[in-house]
């Protein structure tokens, strides 16, 4: 897993649950939420800190596991 910021929400893939995340090397990768956090309703919001998982085939896609809280220092 890979420690990553969520850039922005995609608009014409939002019925997907589809988001870019830039990674800390500047990278981005288009992810798509858990079903664990979809379960339980957690809300991924732009300027998000996240953790993704990085598919081993394609390293362009992801999955976001957790969503850190932004009132916490990292």
């Amino acid at each position: 897993s890979v420690s990553a910021f969520l850039l922005n929400r995609s608009s014409d893939l939002s019925l997907n649950a589809m988001f870019r995340v830039m990674l800390d090397n500047n990278n981005i990768v288009l992810c798509t939420v858990s079903g664990n956090m979809r379960r339980h309703l957690i809300r991924v919001l732009p300027d998000d800190r996240v953790q993704i998982g990085v598919e081993t085939y394609d390293l362009s896609r992801g999955i976001i596991y957790y969503r850190y809280d932004n009132s916490r220092k990292i």
